[in-house]
């Protein structure tokens, strides 16, 4: 059985990287910081101020050794609340226009409250676990980590509140294919954006018990 572990505070740089480098090619944040000279960096100090933003309300699980991640995700649980502006302030928040540039800032709002848009369409008022930024280090893709943990944590979640879902966004269409594996179906399939960057984004459902 694969073993995961929280995600403490002091993996929260390790996460930044792990997903910097997962995300450099992922269609919603090439659509955020376009230009690839500059992605990784911009990438990194966002990756840096969502782990920190996440790690104030969502549960971090992760799979580590020695300071380093192998796997690693955050819940949302149902009825979670966002930070508030101060707490997302003190995170870094007011860094973002000179970080991202004003219109990384405005991609990066406009799809995340377009994701929450379409959460909110599929799922209405039922109470839902939110999984985000769930990624797995390169070079162990496709040897069953991201599956064990993801099935364990799956469990663990919808066991606590045996009436709610669990929901979660990717751009990737591979990626839907991994999550249906594991009882997610596609609730929405939307196109997000405008210009050459544009992106699919899947909404997908676990049912739940």
């Amino acid at each position: 059985m694969t073993l995961s572990q929280p995600l403490t505070r002091d993996l929260l740089l390790p996460a930044a990287d792990l997903l910097t480098d997962a995300f450099f090619s992922n269609p919603a944040h090439i659509y955020i910081c376009p230009g690839e000279p500059t992605r990784a960096r911009r990438l990194r100090w966002l990756m840096g101020f969502n782990v920190r933003a996440q790690a104030r309300v969502g549960e971090g699980f992760c799979i580590a050794s020695g300071g380093r991640l192998d796997a690693m995700g955050f819940w949302h649980a149902p009825n979670t609340r966002e930070p508030g502006l101060l707490a997302l302030a003190q995170d870094g928040l007011l860094a973002a226009p000179f970080r991202l540039g004003w219109s990384g800032v405005q991609r990066m709002l406009e799809v995340s409250d377009r994701v929450e848009e379409l959460r909110r369409a599929a799922l209405g008022d039922r109470g839902s676990w939110y999984l985000h930024n769930m990624v797995v280090r390169e070079e162990l893709r496709g040897t069953g980590i991201g599956s064990a943990l993801l099935r364990a944590q799956l469990d663990d979640v919808l066991a606590r509140e045996p009436r709610s879902a669990a929901v979660l966004a990717t751009q990737r269409r591979e990626n839907v294919v991994f999550y249906r594996r594991l009882g997610f179906e596609v609730a929405s399939e939307v196109q997000i954006g405008a210009g050459p960057q544009r992106f699919m984004n899947w909404l997908m459902v676990h049912p739940g018990s």
